[in-house]
C-alpha cells in the first residue's frame, strides 16, 4: 500500500512539472512569434528562443569604473557585460548593435564615446570610454537592438575639478603676491641707477 501511494505521488508531481514546462514553452513560442520582428530575430530559431540561447538586453549588466560624484576633465569608462537569456556569457566579438548615448541633462550637450571589446578569451565585455568637460547631471543610455540594457538610462553627476578650476586663479594670485613686488624692486633699481649716473655724467662734462 505504501508503494502504491508513493508511486501515485511521484506521478502527480511529474505530471505537474510537465504541464508547467509545456505552458512555459507555449508562452515563449507565442512571445517569439508576436514580439520578435525580423531584424531583431536574425538567425534565431524557436529552439534557440525556448532554450534562452539569445542575447537578452535585460539580462546584461553595466559596471562603472568610478565612484560618484566624479570630477570632470578625466577619461573614464564603464563596461557592458553581455549575457544570453539563459545566463551564459555572450561573446562580445559578435555584432550586437550596442548603442551608447551620453548627454548633459540641462545643456543638452552630447558626449562622444568609444567602444572597445576586451581582448580576453571568451570575453563578453565591451568597454565604453568618454570624457566629460562640463559639470552637471548626465544621462547615459545603453541599448542593444533598440532595447534598454538592464536599468538604462542611468544618471550620473560630475562635479567641477578642484585642481583644474583654480589653476588660472592660482597663477594670478602668485603673480600678484610674489612676482609684482620683484618687478617693482627691479624697476626701482633701474630708476636709481639712472638717477645716480646722470650727476656723474654732468660733473665730468663741466670739468671738461
Amino acid at each position: 500500500m505504501f508503494y502504491v501511494i508513493g508511486g501515485i505521488t511521484v506521478s502527480v508531481v511529474a505530471f505537474f512539472f510537465t504541464i508547467k514546462f509545456l505552458f512555459e514553452l507555449a508562452a515563449r513560442v507565442v512571445s517569439f512569434l508576436q514580439n520578435e520582428d525580423r531584424e531583431r530575430r536574425g538567425d534565431r530559431t524557436i529552439y534557440d528562443y525556448v532554450r534562452g540561447n539569445y542575447l537578452d538586453p535585460r539580462s546584461c549588466k553595466v559596471s562603472w569604473d568610478w565612484k560618484d560624484p566624479y570630477e570632470v576633465g578625466h577619461s573614464m569608462a564603464f563596461r557592458v557585460h553581455l549575457f544570453y537569456k539563459n545566463g551564459q556569457p555572450f561573446p562580445a566579438h559578435r555584432p550586437v548593435g550596442l548603442r551608447v548615448h551620453i548627454s548633459h541633462v540641462e545643456l543638452a550637450v552630447e558626449i562622444p564615446v568609444t567602444q572597445e571589446v576586451l581582448q580576453e578569451p571568451n570575453s563578453n565585455v565591451v568597454k565604453v570610454a568618454f570624457t566629460v568637460r562640463k559639470a552637471g547631471r548626465y544621462e547615459i543610455t545603453v541599448k542593444l537592438g533598440g532595447l534598454n540594457v538592464a536599468y538604462s538610462p542611468y544618471y550620473k553627476i560630475f562635479q567641477p575639478g578642484i585642481g583644474s578650476h583654480y589653476v588660472a586663479q592660482g597663477g594670478l594670485e602668485l603673480l600678484d603676491s610674489s612676482n609684482l613686488p620683484a618687478l617693482a624692486f627691479q624697476s626701482v633699481g633701474i630708476t636709481g641707477v639712472s638717477q645716480v649716473t646722470q650727476p656723474d655724467y654732468c660733473s665730468s662734462y663741466n670739468k671738461s
